[in-house]
């Protein structure tokens, strides 16, 4: 919601909880998605509580499936999505959007620790976009820090779409250097009539920890389909294989194969 408070300038809000349509049950607390108030005017947005990252949304400009395959494809979950106590501005002039955000840590005593700081530059000019964004994470201690930075862009050409992206995250653990997941992935999406769309995406996530059992990689193939039965109704479906190696392995097993069915109303 948001209201004209004069002035150029609008209030604002937004609560977004969310629950499993199998059962009914709730995925978390009331507002685990979204819980955010703010103000809008000339000079950009400025909002508080639990909203997207920085990174998040920069990324989601050149996500091959624009975040539809959350829980399977690994783009969402790079930055982890949402932050808690989240201060973040964004502005965009003309075909640039300026993104910056401060999460704080609530930690008694020490105010680094726990804290977050990222920023992050979009540009959207036609067919071609692009953007990259930066970030550092402190645990809790205040005594480690992770990294964080990504680039990307996409190009779209009639009823074609081509995204790629990299993104690196560089942790620091006690004991050893560090551990770095590097992930990249490219896709593209062809509108094969007005209300079929076809999207094709290769992602590899590769982690690194210093040369240890810890390594692992994941390689996913995902190919999807969207049918829109109105402005408001769609059915997808997707079909997806995983080849897994080291830590990425789930047990013993070294290869996945999904698929998921579903239809989305926007209300």
């Amino acid at each position: 919601g948001s209201e004209d408070i004069g002035g150029g300038l609008k209030a604002r809000f937004n609560l977004e909880g969310g629950f499993n349509s199998g059962t009914g049950a709730a995925t978390g607390v009331l507002f685990d998605r979204t819980a955010w108030v703010g103000l809008e005017g000339s000079m950009g947005s400025l909002d508080f509580g639990r909203q997207y990252t920085v990174i998040f949304k920069t990324i989601g400009a050149y996500d091959p499936f624009n975040y539809k395959y959350t829980g399977i494809v690994p783009t969402a979950g790079m930055d982890g999505a949402r932050r808690n106590n989240e201060i973040q501005w964004g502005k965009t002039f003309g075909g640039v959007t300026a993104r910056v955000g401060y999460a704080l840590g609530e930690v008694a005593g020490n105010n680094s620790a726990g804290a977050t700081t990222e920023g992050g530059l979009s540009y959207a000019n036609g067919p071609i976009s692009f953007g990259g964004a930066y970030g550092t994470m402190e645990n809790a201690a205040g005594n480690l820090t992770t990294t964080n930075w990504t680039l990307g862009g996409a190009y779209n050409a009639g009823a074609f779409r081509l995204a790629a992206g990299y993104d690196l995250k560089d942790a620091e653990v006690a004991g050893t250097s560090s551990t770095e997941t590097k992930n990249w992935w490219l896709g593209g999406s062809y509108k094969m009539s007005a209300p079929t769309e076809l999207s094709v995406a290769y992602y590899n996530t590769k982690l690194d920890a210093a040369g240890t059992a810890a390594d692992g990689e994941n390689k996913l193939f995902i190919v999807g389909v969207t049918y829109a039965f109105s402005k408001r109704t769609n059915f997808y479906a997707d079909y997806d294989l995983k080849s897994l190696s080291g830590k990425s392995k789930v047990g013993t097993h070294d290869s996945q194969t999904g698929i998921s069915v579903g239809i989305n109303h926007v209300f």
